[in-house]
């Protein structure tokens, strides 16, 4: 158990009027603590459902991204040297209403500047819009 952890969860979910976010620097930090084992699943667990009720700051996600690049996996491709990070992209399992679907766009120009794009999504697990994303790059003539 760490109780340093601990403590970003009280501070994220203290409440509506007295939670706080976090910082880039505790957000990353958080995110080391989850990628190494250092926090406990129930631990894991309660950041992510306060995280997600609260509703992560861009500064919370970047933190994260920090940590992620640092201690992720890194993608390994033979004969082919990026420029850039490769982007990954995934289908908005968010439950928000308000968000645009620009998935497949952003891929699209991405990609045509040269950026390398991932995709994740699945065949049998539609968008909150009911589109699978295999079913919109089928529409664009992209055959998998």
């Amino acid at each position: 158990m760490s109780n340093t952890f601990r403590e970003y969860v009280k501070k994220i979910g203290s409440g509506v009027h007295t939670g706080k976010d976090l910082t880039r620097e505790e957000a990353a930090d958080a995110m080391k603590l989850m990628l190494l084992g250092e926090a406990t699943p129930a631990q894991i667990g309660a950041f992510l459902i306060v995280h997600r009720i609260k509703r992560p700051t861009p500064e919370e996600l970047a933190g994260m991204l920090d940590t992620y690049a640092e201690l992720g996996p890194k993608l390994e491709v033979d004969n082919l040297s990026f420029n850039y990070p490769v982007t990954v992209l995934g289908t908005p399992y968010d439950g928000r209403a308000r968000i645009a679907p620009v998935t497949v766009l952003t891929a699209i120009i991405l990609a045509t500047v040269g950026v390398p794009v991932v995709l994740h999504g699945g065949e049998r697990m539609p968008t909150k819009y009911g589109v699978p994303l295999v079913t919109l790059w089928q529409g664009l003539g992209v055959d998998f």
